[in-house]
């Protein structure tokens, strides 16, 4: 599976139950979710401060319902691997990611924190994603999410 089928085969949307765990807290908390994926028909040359190739890139919005109804909104390099997530107009932050079989993992990296988020498709309905925050001596914070497709376009 490539980065584009992957998008599209999460496009739609999905229950979400997650839990968070501050491992040096040693504190959990659990918590249930929406999440909607939806592709966006962006011109990339709106975006400021770099130059997209129109061709090798796909745009999503990801709108989390419990959440604040936040929402991210993402550009996908599909030729350099690099996940480019934007607000107003201006890139937010540069996350690299790679794809084998049914698993997407994008790499990236804030202050002095190595973030490493996994997706994984079990089947069409079906994902499961992971979260590791790790300073450079161990591992902080640990997520995991079971996501289960409510509407399937296939």
């Amino acid at each position: 599976m490539d980065i584009t089928n992957f998008f599209k085969l999460s496009e739609g949307n999905w229950l979400c139950q997650k839990t968070f765990y501050d491992l040096s807290e040693q504190k959990y908390k659990s918590l249930k979710d929406e999440l909607s994926i939806k592709k966006e028909n962006m011109n990339m040359n709106d975006l400021k401060l770099i130059s997209f190739d129109q061709q090798n890139h796909i745009s999503y919005s990801c709108k989390w319902k419990q959440s604040q109804n936040k929402q991210s909104n993402i550009i996908i390099n599909t030729k350099k691997n690099y996940i480019y997530t934007y607000n107003n107009k201006s890139i937010s932050s540069i996350k690299e990611y790679k794809i084998e079989n049914n698993k997407l993992t994008i790499c990236s990296k804030r202050n002095n924190l190595f973030i490493t988020e996994t997706i994984l498709f079990l089947n069409p309905n079906l994902r499961l994603a992971t979260i590791i925050v790790k300073n450079k001596f161990e591992s902080l914070f640990i997520s995991f999410s079971s996501e289960i497709k409510l509407n399937n376009k296939n």
